[in-house]
Parts: structure tokens; C-alpha cells; sequence
């Protein structure tokens, strides 16, 4: 192999680990956000969920303290407003559902420990599908890791190919 040819297979080389590097690299803030967007989500639920226990058991509409109902909505349509999607999940369905029917409405059905129990056991699922979604990382994340790592085979074997071929120069060079 002449000089001209290895430099140009170095600069392809140098070149697409380059890029690889900034697509890994946004990926990486991009979990970071979703991470915070997870916290962020977590934190409103605490506080409805709060909200909703001071209530203890009074509708929404008997409320006199008109503190816990305004911080109740905020609560609330900050959580909407996270979850709100062209393709919300079912979990996500039935939690804004179960808000809207069980905390917003003036007649809510279920009682406050059952309310309780499936408010938790869908913000669980929210929460572990978002989390899994940010530990796995994005299609692109993925795709580019795997190319990175091709990337540094195919270079490895071609310094072994090299190495093999001309031993006895590079020898000669240590040597002298």
C-alpha cells in the first residue's frame, strides 16, 4: 500500500469516527433531557398527589381554600402538558384519565385508597417505560455505538493486515 492510498483510508477512518462521535455525543444530551424530563414528571405527581391527600376525601368543588385548588390544577395540567402526545401509551391514557375523573372532577367515584393505588400503578409504568426508554437509548445511539465499533475493527485489522505483510520493515526499523 503507498502513502497516498493509507493517508486517504486514515482520513475516511478519522473522518467517520468523527462523526460518529458527535451523533453519539447528542445522544447523549438528549438522554440527559429526557432524564430531567423524567424528574420533572415525577416531581408533578408527587405534588398532585400531595394536593389530592390534603383534600382528604373533600370534593374539589367543596373546597374553600382555593390554595390547594389552584396548586391541584397546575399540578395537573403540568402532567398533561408531559404527557401530552400524538401517541400517548395506554398508561398514559389511563392516568390523565384517572386525574380528570378522580382529582378535576367535582364527582369523583372511586374512594380515596383506591384512587391512590391506581394512581401509583399507572405513573409506575410511566415512569419505568420512560426510564427504560432513556437506558436503552435511541435508535441512532444505538445504530452509531455499533458503527463506532466497526469502525475500530476495521481499523485494528487493517494495522494487523499491515503489521503481517511488513513485519520484517517495521522489525528493521526497531532494530537500526
Amino acid at each position: 500500500m503507498d502513502g497516498g492510498v493509507s493517508s486517504l483510508i486514515v482520513a475516511v477512518i478519522g473522518a467517520a469516527a468523527a462523526g460518529l462521535g458527535l451523533v453519539i455525543s447528542k445522544e447523549n444530551k438528549i438522554s440527559e433531557f429526557r432524564q430531567g424530563w423524567i424528574d420533572g414528571l415525577r416531581t408533578d405527581m408527587s405534588e398532585l398527589m400531595t394536593f389530592y391527600c390534603q383534600l382528604d376525601g373533600t370534593f374539589i368543588n367543596n373546597v374553600t381554600d382555593n390554595t390547594i385548588v389552584d396548586r391541584i390544577n397546575l399540578s395537573a395540567s403540568k402532567i398533561r402538558l408531559r404527557l401530552s402526545s400524538n401517541k400517548p401509551t395506554k398508561a398514559e391514557e389511563s392516568f390523565l384519565e384517572l386525574i380528570s375523573k378522580e382529582v378535576l372532577s367535582s364527582t369523583p367515584t372511586l374512594p380515596p385508597a383506591v384512587f391512590r393505588r391506581h394512581y401509583f400503578k399507572y405513573g409506575s409504568i410511566i415512569l419505568k417505560s420512560e426510564w427504560n426508554r432513556v437506558k436503552k437509548g435511541e435508535i441512532k445511539y444505538k445504530i452509531c455505538s455499533y458503527m463506532s465499533g466497526a469502525v475500530l475493527l476495521i481499523s485494528l485489522s487493517a494495522f494487523l493486515v499491515y503489521f503481517y505483510f511488513h513485519w520484517n520493515l517495521i522489525l528493521q526499523f526497531f532494530t537500526s
